[in-house]
């Protein structure tokens, strides 16, 4: 069973509309949500990844029914998924320069109005829904249902946003 002789992690993500890479008997390729997630999983000090469109051969109906089964063993199992949840397809990736936003929250503390500056924004007062602090933009990955069952399955889910 997956998960049973090494840690690996799993990326949950959007093929788009062209489906750029996927492991097929003429061609691989690497787009850059590929190239993302493997960048996440060195810094995690992992080495292995999975990733259905890659290790699944899409044109081979023997390999796709073989291993499209083992699915909830395979999420259920990873170390971690990693979720490209704002990507909508394979070459947009989901690891975005997060340094030049900064952020003004203002606060009141002791009658006097405090101004804050951070680089990412969250939203602490008791009305704030966390849907909503996510991300301001679509969020592509959780409107697809082949997602949501590696997302149920996965007992670890980061997910990635372009906040």
């Amino acid at each position: 069973a997956y998960g049973d002789y090494c840690n690996y992690v799993a990326l949950s993500h959007c093929w788009g509309h062209h489906q750029p890479a996927k492991t097929t008997k003429a061609t691989l390729d690497l787009p850059k949500t590929f190239q993302d997630a493997i960048t996440v999983t060195r810094a995690l000090g992992i080495d292995f990844i999975w990733v259905d469109s890659l290790c699944i051969i899409q044109d081979d109906p023997d390999d796709w029914a073989k291993e499209a089964s083992q699915m909830a063993s395979i999420y259920r199992n990873a170390y971690i998924t990693i979720a490209a949840t704002s990507a909508a397809g394979g070459e947009e990736g989901f690891l975005y320069d997060r340094r030049r936003r900064i952020y003004k929250s203002t606060v009141e503390l002791s009658g006097k109005i405090r101004h804050f500056f951070t680089r990412c924004f969250i939203d602490h007062s008791p009305f704030s829904r966390h849907d909503k602090t996510i991300s301001s933009r679509p969020l592509p990955l959780i409107t697809r249902g082949w997602c949501l069952q590696e997302q149920i399955l996965s007992p670890h889910l980061v997910h990635f946003t372009s906040q």
